[in-house]
């Protein structure tokens, strides 16, 4: 079985490393599995960026958002 997965944060770029840390978590039979390939990291802003771990990285910036208020 594989899965496939984007985790997207409203923090980056502007809030790496700024101690708003969005996480991401796929939990399976209660073990997390988003985690970094070959490592024990989770998957996060501050691991998975433009300077850490930029192999899984996709900047894409298209602007502010405009339906911000309706998830927040």
């Amino acid at each position: 079985m594989a899965f496939q997965y984007v985790f997207a944060s409203e923090e980056y770029n502007e809030f790496v490393g700024a101690g708003f840390n969005d996480v991401f978590g796929f939990f399976v039979d209660g073990v997390n599995i988003a985690l970094i390939p070959s490592t024990t990291m989770p998957v996060a802003i501050d691991n998975v960026n433009l300077s850490n771990n930029s192999a899984f990285y996709i900047n894409y910036e298209a602007g502010d958002c405009r339906y911000r208020r309706l998830f927040l």
